[in-house]
């Protein structure tokens, strides 16, 4: 009996870790132009524009051509802005 009960505790305990945590996932983004080039772009995430600027979510910029990061999923869907410059 105990070592059923053992089980049950760390099942329960599994359960809440689980539940809350906010899932994250990594993006890179990439933005071209119609011609196939690279095109420099601010990465709006739910429309929170000084986020962007601050953390400086820009593809194209200096050497590097993508932007990574990781995003959190607090609801279930995230709006992407790519806004050219």
């Amino acid at each position: 009996m105990a070592l059923y009960s053992k089980s049950m505790v760390l099942v329960a305990c599994a359960a809440m870790t689980a539940c809350g945590s906010i899932p994250k996932k990594n993006f890179s983004f990439k933005a071209i132009n119609n011609r196939g080039e690279t095109q420099t772009c601010l990465i709006v995430i739910n429309d929170q524009f000084d986020t962007a600027i601050e953390n400086e979510w820009v593809t194209g910029k200096d050497d590097s051509d993508s932007c990574s990061m990781t995003l959190e999923f607090q609801t279930p869907k995230i709006e992407v802005t790519v806004v050219p410059f």
